[in-house]
């Protein structure tokens, strides 16, 4: 559910702006696939990809220079592979 939400919330935000979706959770082939039978992902403006290393991430980030990234979810990225560790404070 909370994938789908995000990619439904990432579609109606591109009509306004350049969104960029990445996944570190669900392949790309399982994102595409949903975003297929939701006919979502259309958009010039709206970009999906699946990335887990932060530095990757980064320059995903870079060469697409977005308005909005919705990185679906932190606790899977990771650094050198290390999982980053997020505490709440």
């Amino acid at each position: 559910g909370k994938s789908t939400l995000l990619l439904m919330i990432a579609e109606a935000l591109s009509t306004n702006y350049h969104v960029l979706y990445i996944s570190s959770e669900e392949s790309i082939e399982q994102v595409k696939g949903r975003s297929e039978r939701l006919n979502i992902g259309t958009s010039d403006t709206f970009f999906i990809t699946h990335e887990t290393d932060i530095d990757s991430i980064m320059a995903v980030i870079e060469s697409h220079n977005p308005d909005l990234v919705i990185l679906d979810s932190l606790q899977n990225a990771s650094v050198e592979n290390e999982f980053l560790s997020i505490k709440p404070t």
